[in-house]
């Protein structure tokens, strides 16, 4: 497993409140710190009580992760996270960092995170931290899983943080400059193909 695949699994497994799938992505001693003031969940049977706790109260997650900065041998790395989600009900962001370390088997042996927690629907910049540029819309305009969907016409259904500029909208530079076709659904917009740019990529 390469440390981008375990930064996907854990995502996924974060989306779907999937403890089980948490647990397996660490070692059978791996320390999972997710505060530096209090005491580390050990090994995967830890990750799994911990997951099973903090994401009970969770719905609508939608997660946002860096690209991961790797060291040489990939056995270390750091990932940002974006997170929003309904927490107790209530409307939330949680933003922060993972450090991680690997084990040769490519589970994670040691896991550290720094992060905070933001009252509301917070949208993050573009650029912030080597974020991956992927959009898709919050979980309130789906059914079921958070998933990127296409109209009859083509059009891809995606969140309103995007800027309306002289009839455009102008999405960051990797995403292909300007869009065109856009009308608004709820609080989505339906943003059609334009030749002159590129679809945004929905991961």
């Amino acid at each position: 497993m390469t440390v981008q695949q375990w930064v996907d699994a854990y995502a996924q497994a974060w989306r779907d409140r999937d403890a089980d799938a948490a647990a397996s992505l660490f070692t059978e001693d791996c320390p999972y710190r997710e505060h530096p003031l209090q005491e580390a969940h050990r090994g995967a049977e830890g990750v799994r009580s911990y997951w099973t706790n903090v994401t009970s109260t969770q719905d609508r997650v939608d997660v946002r992760m860096g690209r991961p900065i790797e060291s040489p041998d990939g056995r270390r790395a750091a990932v940002e996270f974006w997170v929003r989600m309904l927490n107790s009900g209530a409307e939330v962001t949680l933003i922060g960092i993972l450090f991680l370390r690997f084990a040769e088997d490519g589970r994670c042996e040691e896991l550290r995170e720094t992060w905070f927690f933001e009252p509301g629907d917070q949208c993050p910049p573009p650029g912030l931290g080597r974020l991956k540029a992927c959009w898709w819309p919050p979980p309130e305009c789906l059914p079921g899983r958070c998933r990127p969907t296409r109209g009859g016409d083509g059009s891809l259904l995606l969140p309103p943080n995007l800027k309306r500029a002289g009839g455009a909208v102008h999405a960051p530079a990797r995403l292909g400059g300007v869009l065109r076709n856009v009308r608004t659904v709820g609080r989505c917009r339906l943003i059609g193909t334009d030749r002159r740019a590129r679809t945004p990529r929905a991961c």
